[in-house]
């Protein structure tokens, strides 16, 4: 049994970032007057004008590190003298230990048994007070969660649920206002000034007259916001999974793909659905909207069918061309070459501001595609009554789907960023959301379009819910935790 408290060292956190940048810094000047075989020189503000870049950086590296070991010597005397407190049995010492623990220690044991044992064993009679958990691998501790209290991870769990909620009902906002800007004349008139008559009075159309470029630039403005909002959509949600105070990276990215898929089914799929249906019938709507909600819920949405099937396709089709040849990685590649410092190994095999060569693929994404999937899972169950064509077209895209990752899996990506199976549970129980939204809307369609058959879809929703309260009994739980015996 090995005990390792966690201590908040953040100080020397930046001292070791600070070495490090140094530290590459000298290798690159160095290999720079190796190449081009002159000193290389340094702009410093200190000095107020130019000084050789390899004497500059080494003493400042000479200082940091002079300055770390001062700070780990201090750290490892304040440890050492409480610990001697508490063999000594002071109280006061065993009551104020040093203001850098935190309230979290990884444990660990000799054997997976004892292990298994001690997440599953009640630690505490006050609820709280210890909470067990798995621990991740060290390179995947997100440590900036580590020793959050109880009170405020439940608070910051609400709050991340709140915002992960306000997000995906106001997405359409931003998404409706890009939609304005699809038409260049109105695009225009947003951009000109209010107190224009005529075009010869707007300087923006004077300007558009001179350099009719400006014309086709502004009709790449509205794809251009929407490509940048939706990079912007995992950024934004992956910050409320921080929020939620996941300590491991595993669980961080099986929390980001079930918000992804959150997001994906309500959005995509029944916003895209309803909206698609009632922004072509909204004279009607607005003279009859009972009558006509049920007319367009039983006739537009089997409709939609044709929508959808061709979303999944450009998906599959687009996706799987790009992910096959590797568009995107050949691009950052580039990007990386051009702008990248590439005078060291080191330097042209790591990253540089997110972009990576192609000697380092890093791993797959899995909370996008894997949201995707089961979006398209929806799309298959909703539309396999609906619409059974879609079935074959949808066995045909899962064909190529197995065909193009089991590929990039085992000969591109590197497999070192396994998640332990933190998503499989998440994508279980959005199978069974998926086969239940299915269910329901074939029930609503049948039954507005007043077909007999509608009653027999209820013993199939009810069997249906059963086996989801089955599966939720104890399933879910021996998917997670492995047995002790056994």
């Amino acid at each position: 049994l090995e005990i390792n408290f966690v201590k908040c060292i953040d100080e020397l956190d930046d001292l070791c970032a600070r070495q490090k940048s140094l530290e590459n810094s000298v290798k690159h000047y160095k290999a720079y007057a190796e190449i081009k075989g002159k000193e290389p020189m340094h702009l410093s503000w200190r000095e107020k004008g130019e000084v050789p870049a390899i004497p500059h950086y080494s003493q400042q590296l000479r200082e940091v590190n002079e300055e770390i070991k001062k700070k780990t010597a201090k750290l490892e005397e304040e440890w050492a003298e409480h610990e001697r407190s508490v063999e000594r049995g002071d109280p006061d010492s065993v009551q104020t230990p040093p203001e850098t623990l935190l309230d979290a220690a990884f444990v660990s044991f000799k054997n997976l048994r004892s292990a298994t044992t001690a997440l599953q064993t009640l630690h505490h009679q006050q609820p709280f007070a210890v909470l067990a958990q798995e621990a991740p691998k060290p390179k995947d501790i997100y440590w900036a969660n580590t020793g959050m209290r109880h009170w405020r991870l439940t608070f910051q769990q609400i709050l991340a649920g709140a915002l992960t909620s306000g997000l995906i009902v106001f997405w359409t906002v931003p998404i409706a206002f890009i939609a304005t800007l699809q038409k260049v004349d109105d695009l225009k008139r947003i951009l000109g000034p209010p107190n224009c008559k005529d075009d010869e009075s707007c300087p923006l159309m004077v300007a558009i007259e001179k350099f009719p470029l400006l014309d086709n630039l502004l009709a790449a403005v509205a794809p251009l916001a929407l490509i940048i909002l939706t990079s912007l959509l995992p950024a934004i949600l992956g910050w409320f999974c921080t929020l939620e105070g996941h300590i491991g990276q595993g669980v961080l990215q099986a929390s980001l793909f079930s918000k992804l898929t959150l997001f994906m089914i309500v959005q995509t799929f029944f916003i895209s659905a309803i909206a698609g249906s009632i922004v072509s019938d909204m004279e009607a709507l607005l003279d009859d909207p009972v009558g006509k909600i049920q007319n367009i819920l039983a006739t537009k949405i089997p409709i939609q069918a044709v929508t959808f099937m061709s979303l999944v396709f450009v998906k599959a089709s687009v996706g799987l061309m790009t992910e096959l040849l590797r568009v995107w990685a050949i691009i950052f590649a580039v990007l990386h070459y051009l702008l990248a410092p590439n005078l060291t190994q080191e330097e042209k095999e790591s990253d540089w501001m997110g972009l990576m060569p192609l000697c380092n693929p890093g791993g797959l994404w899995f909370a996008w595609y894997f949201a995707d999937v089961v979006l398209m899972f929806v799309v298959l169950f909703v539309y396999s009554v609906l619409s059974p064509i879609s079935s074959v077209l949808m066995l045909a895209v899962f064909f190529l789907l197995q065909v193009v990752y089991r590929n990039q899996l085992i000969y591109v990506y590197d497999p070192s960023n396994d998640a332990g199976g933190k998503y499989w549970g998440h994508f279980v129980w959005y199978v069974i959301v998926s086969m239940l939204i299915a269910q329901f809307t074939t029930l609503a369609v049948l039954s507005l379009n007043q077909s007999k058959s509608a009653p027999l879809m209820a013993p199939l929703i009810i069997a249906s819910i059963l086996f989801w309260r089955y599966l939720n009994t104890q399933h879910f739980r021996v998917a997670s935790t492995l047995p002790v015996v056994g």
